[in-house]
C-alpha cells in the first residue's frame, strides 16, 4: 500500500504573495483545514487553521505559513506516512516527486486506506500487523477509537 494509491492529486493551494483572507476563503469554501503554499509553482510551506490562530495579527502568507514542510515520496508505504504524521504531529503531507508537489495525503486518506484492509485474512510478513499497530497509535492521538473502524 503506497502513498500514490491514496493521495489526492487535485490539491487546493495558495500562492505567495497572498494574505490571510485568501486562505480563509479557501478553507471555508472547501472545508479543509490546511493548504500547501507555493511560490512560482514550488512548495515553500503549509498553512493551517492552527497557524492562522497562532499568528492572529499577521496577514502575509509568507509569515503565517510553516516553512519547509515535511514531505513524502509517492512510492513510500502508507505506514511511513503515518509515522511521519505521528512524529511531527501533523495531519497532512505534501507528496513530492523530483522536487515537484504531485499530491497530498492526509490523516483522512490514511484512515480510509486502513479501513480497506482485510485484517481477517492471513498476515504476510507482518506488514499489516505493523501498519495496524501504527494506526492504533495514530488514531488514539487523534482521540478516535480504532474499534469504531470497520475492518
Amino acid at each position: 500500500m503506497l502513498v500514490r494509491d491514496y493521495m489526492v492529486t487535485d490539491v487546493v493551494c495558495v500562492e505567495i504573495p497572498g494574505n490571510r483572507d485568501d486562505v480563509l476563503r479557501i478553507l471555508k469554501r472547501t472545508g479543509i483545514s490546511g493548504v500547501p503554499v507555493l511560490k512560482d509553482g514550488e512548495l515553500v510551506g503549509i498553512i493551517t487553521r492552527k497557524d492562522l490562530l497562532r499568528k492572529a495579527d499577521e496577514t502575509q502568507l509568507g509569515l503565517l505559513m510553516t516553512p519547509d514542510p515535511v514531505v513524502i515520496r509517492p512510492d513510500a508505504p502508507i505506514s511511513e506516512a503515518a509515522q511521519l504524521m505521528i512524529r511531527h504531529n501533523i495531519r497532512r503531507l505534501p507528496v513530492v516527486e523530483n522536487g515537484t508537489m504531485i499530491g497530498i495525503i492526509s490523516v483522512a486518506d490514511l484512515v480510509a486506506a486502513i479501513a480497506l484492509m482485510r485484517l481477517d485474512e492471513p498476515i504476510k510478513d507482518n506488514y499489516v500487523s505493523k501498519t495496524y499497530a501504527l494506526w492504533r497509535i495514530l488514531l488514539s492521538r487523534l482521540s478516535e477509537d480504532p474499534r469504531d473502524l470497520r475492518l
